[in-house]
């Protein structure tokens, strides 16, 4: 696999079989119904995106790395351990580090759609980047209130420590 795009599009798709995984350990420990529901619909729209990933690689006649998939989830199954020793309950660090590495991989989706859109939809009429672009920007807006949200409630008594 030379191809720099499709090394980049298997990354990213990687990245996304993560994405799946972690929110779905936070579905598992979510607390209250509202957040359950929250995470799975995250959790649904994530796989909509891999599949839709899945689909670009495809039809562009590039094959999906079963490596670079497995290279990606074997990470997160290690910094997954790292979190739980921190603890995954609501208001614990592992969680709240879960929560944000969840939160750089959609802003990292939302930065692959836009690249595709300014570099490849010209030459690709049958995807809409745009429009998958603003899903990510959307589901990044909504995670980032939630990380922010359960940043003040871990950090919120220590904050007169800083400075």
């Amino acid at each position: 696999m030379k191809n720099p795009l499709e090394i980049y599009l298997n990354d990213h798709l990687a990245g996304s079989a993560s994405g799946v995984l972690l929110v779905k350990r936070l579905e598992q420990t979510a607390t209250e119904a509202s957040e359950k529901l929250f995470f799975i619909d995250l959790r649904e729209q994530i796989v909509e995106d891999r599949e839709m990933l899945m689909l670009v690689i495809r039809k562009s006649g590039m094959k999906v790395s079963a490596f670079r998939n497995f290279c990606g989830l074997f990470c997160t199954w290690l910094a997954m351990w790292k979190m739980r020793i921190s603890g995954m309950d609501v208001g614990e660090l592992g969680r709240y580090e879960m929560i944000e590495l969840l939160t750089m991989g959609i802003h990292g989706k939302s930065l692959l759609w836009k690249t595709m859109g300014r570099v490849v939809e010209p030459y690709d009429q049958w995807c809409c980047y745009k429009k998958l672009e603003t899903r990510a920007e959307e589901q990044y807006s909504s995670i980032e209130i939630y990380r922010v949200q359960q940043g003040k409630l871990l950090f919120g008594d220590f904050a007169g420590e800083v400075g």
